[in-house]
């Protein structure tokens, strides 16, 4: 797998000039897409002191038809491969899964009474009740018998490892990413676990969100100016409304509402900027 070999701000002035577009032609054709980029942020691209985030990079590679590996500087080819088509060139197997050609690095026992452990970055271990920020760039997967609440930030593009066999809206198989899935993979971060704080003002506080954990505090209110997320972890609970609640259950509350879940644990989620407003 080849590195970067070109910077970011270069690969998109290569391609502006392609298409033949300047900066404010760039920025009006995003308007057409979920997230808007502005001419500002495009300037400030072009002059290497902004880095675009997934979403963007999705954005202004489909307008200036492009790949994402590319722009950021990869040494990959330039066109880029339709949406629909990604993951049709992959290799794969006589049972139909996909085949990751892995450089060898060293030698590994195998056999009976041995551990292949030489080429491992290591792991994870978690118990419950732990609390990890997974960092960007990080290939994760939960282990058999693991509950997890998950809060992830909205991204347009995710190139997929292995899918568990889900079948799209058509009936087929979603496709893998898995030349681009490396190419972004970082080994170097690593993801710590902590005991979870509980109750009292034990937030944690993050760059899109915030989130705690409840266990003897039964009563939340919404004090933010934006809409917040509890969801019940444990036991079953009747709202107010009646409503009967079961584990996994989420509930939205509009600012200045309160929910009682009783006696069982939960958790609360809030897009950060909500503790700013």
């Amino acid at each position: 797998m080849n590195g970067r070999i070109d910077t970011f701000a270069n690969r998109l002035n290569i391609a502006m000039k392609k298409n033949n577009i300047n900066q404010i032609e760039l920025s009006e054709k995003t308007k057409t897409y979920p997230k808007h980029i502005s001419q500002s942020l495009i300037n400030k691209y072009l002059k290497g002191k902004a880095f675009a985030r997934q979403n963007n990079i999705y954005i202004l590679c489909k307008i200036l038809n492009v790949d994402e590996a590319w722009i950021m500087g990869f040494d990959v080819p330039m066109e880029r491969t339709p949406d629909e088509l990604r993951g049709q060139n992959v290799k794969r197997d006589s049972l139909g899964n996909p085949i990751v050609e892995i450089p060898i690095l060293g030698t590994v026992k195998a056999g009976y009474d041995y551990l292949a452990e030489e080429n491992w970055e290591g792991t994870v271990d978690i118990k419950k009740g732990d609390y990890v920020y997974i960092e960007a760039g990080t290939l994760h997967a939960a282990a058999k018998g693991s509950l997890i609440f998950e809060i992830e930030e909205n991204s347009e593009v995710t190139y997929r490892f292995y899918d568990f066999d889900r079948i799209d809206k058509n009936g087929k198989k979603r496709p893998l990413q898995l030349d681009k899935a490396l190419m972004c993979l970082d080994t170097k971060k690593p993801s710590s676990p902590e005991p979870m704080k509980q109750d009292g003002d034990n937030w944690y506080r993050h760059r899109m969100y915030s989130v705690k954990h409840f266990v003897k505090e039964s009563v939340y209110t919404n004090n933010t100016k934006t809409v917040a997320c509890a969801t019940l972890m444990s036991g079953e609970a009747t709202l107010s409304s009646g409503i009967k609640v079961t584990p996994g259950t989420a509930v939205l509350l509009e600012p200045n509402e309160t929910i009682d879940f009783g006696k069982y644990e939960f958790m609360v989620t809030i897009p950060q900027y909500g503790f700013r407003l």
